[in-house]
């Protein structure tokens, strides 16, 4: 066992070593004396087991499951609070499977699911725990309808996508549940148009960046 100091004294590194390999927990430190890192090494020079990240209050930050030195299983980050920040799936030292983020009261904030080949869907919800956008992507492209909520849980907007582009007829719903419907007419511009209940055609905007796509009207 080695051991490291920092200037003040205090203990700053234990290295386990067998038969001159690094083999058992490596443990680092915070100068105020709290735990840093736990990495677990397997003597060939590997993590191996999970490796634990602290706050330097001591709170646990992160835990990044390993197996021979590849990411493997269930990675999970923690608020200094104690509570669950996101978890990530990882295989064979690649991210895949479900990804999840949360707010810091503890609700879920977005869910992805994701394999190799770039094909997932994305959830995207409200503090209160409402579903706030669905997406769906193949081949790492948006494909299929793309929705919308309200904080209330009623819908705002179904949008349809095809290879990353919206694509078909769109309907949008106002907080009084009335349907606006149109159709994407000019491509790469966001330009829509909308045809009103009432059957009078106006023309629209539709600006991304913003979460929801927030749709603007000149009425003639």
């Amino acid at each position: 066992m080695s051991k490291y100091y920092y200037p003040s004294g205090q203990l700053q590194q234990e290295t386990p070593y067998k038969n001159g390999d690094v083999k058992g927990v490596v443990r680092t430190y915070h100068e105020n004396g709290n735990l840093s890192d736990e990495i677990p090494y397997n003597g060939s020079m590997n993590i191996d087991g999970i490796y634990r990240t602290y706050y330097e209050s001591g709170n646990l930050s992160h835990e990044m499951p390993y197996k021979n030195g590849k990411r493997e299983g269930l990675a999970k980050y923690y608020f200094e609070n104690g509570n669950i920040e996101k978890e990530i799936s990882f295989k064979n030292d690649k991210q895949e499977g479900i990804e999840k983020w949360y707010y810091e009261n503890g609700m879920l904030a977005t869910e992805t699911w994701k394999n190799d080949k770039f094909h997932r869907s994305y959830k995207q919800y409200y503090k209160n725990g409402n579903i706030q956008l669905v997406i769906t992507y193949s081949n790492n492209k948006k494909q299929g309808m793309q929705k919308w909520y309200y904080e209330n849980g009623k819908l705002v907007a179904e949008i349809p996508f095809l290879d990353d582009k919206a694509n078909g007829i769109i309907k949008y719903y106002t907080l009084q549940n009335k349907l606006v419907q149109g159709k994407y007419v000019a491509e790469h511009k966001l330009l829509w148009q909308i045809t009103a209940q009432k059957g009078k055609l106006v023309n629209g905007k539709c600006i991304s960046g913003k979460s929801p796509y927030k749709l603007t009207f000149n009425k003639d």
